[in-house]
């Protein structure tokens, strides 16, 4: 549960970081997204986020919380390819580099 902790962590920290974020459209769903995540109910966070990409599908933001989502439901392919899309939107998302390391060293 530790490791969950830390992926919300770094996804918080990202999202309040990030100017672009702030502005964008898809932010009050990312914010929707991250809150489900810390509460632990990855379920509601990743049909959030499935529905915001459905709008926003090129969001680093999106990518990145429904790449963490899926990695906390186990669903660690989906979980890499989510989180490489991020990282090709915004190749600076350090979370999701760190996050896709991990899963691709799991793997």
């Amino acid at each position: 549960m530790s490791w969950c902790r830390a992926v919300v962590a770094a996804i918080l920290i990202f999202v309040a970081a990030s100017p672009a974020a702030a502005q964008s459209a898809a932010n009050d769903s990312a914010q929707a997204g991250f809150t489900a995540l810390q509460r632990g109910d990855a379920d509601k966070a990743a049909a959030i986020f499935r529905d915001a990409l459905d709008a926003h599908p090129e969001d680093p933001a999106l990518l990145y919380g429904a790449g963490a989502a899926a990695h906390l439901q186990g669903r660690e392919h989906d979980a890499s390819r989510l989180l490489k899309a991020a990282l090709d939107a915004e190749p600076r998302l350090t979370p999701a580099s760190a996050l896709l390391g991990e899963i691709e060293y799991h793997l």
